[in-house]
C-alpha cells in the first residue's frame, strides 16, 4: 500500500505519537492507569516498523472511518488484533508474528 506524503514526512516521534493515539482510542485498558500506557509506549518505541505498519493499516483500511461511524464488528476485530500484536511485541517472543504487518518476507 502506498504511503501518502504526510506519512513519509512523519518523524520518529510523530510516528510513535500517532501509533500511541490509535492505541489510546481503541484499547480501553489504556485509560486504567499510567503504568499500562507506559508499557504500551515502551513497546511502540522499541518497534518503530510496527508503528509504521499500524498507521498504514489503520488509515489504509478505513478503520478511522469505522471508528467515526461506530462499526462495532470491525472495531472489535481491530481491537483484538491490536492487543494481540502489542502483547506479542512486549513479550519479545522470537517466534511471534504480528497480524498487522506490511512485511512481504
Amino acid at each position: 500500500m502506498k504511503k501518502t506524503e504526510l506519512e513519509k514526512n512523519l518523524t520518529r516521534t510523530n510516528i510513535i505519537d500517532k501509533a500511541l493515539e490509535i492505541c489510546d482510542n481503541h484499547l480501553p485498558f489504556m485509560k486504567e492507569g499510567d503504568d499500562r500506557k507506559q508499557i504500551i509506549l515502551f513497546t511502540l518505541t522499541d518497534n518503530l516498523d510496527y508503528c509504521e505498519d499500524l498507521i498504514d493499516y489503520y488509515y489504509g483500511n478505513g478503520i478511522d472511518e469505522d471508528f467515526k461511524t461506530n462499526d462495532v464488528y470491525y472495531l472489535n476485530q481491530f481491537r483484538e488484533t491490536l492487543a494481540h500484536d502489542l502483547l506479542g511485541l512486549y513479550k519479545k517472543d522470537e517466534y511471534f508474528v504480528p497480524r498487522i504487518s506490511n512485511s512481504t518476507d
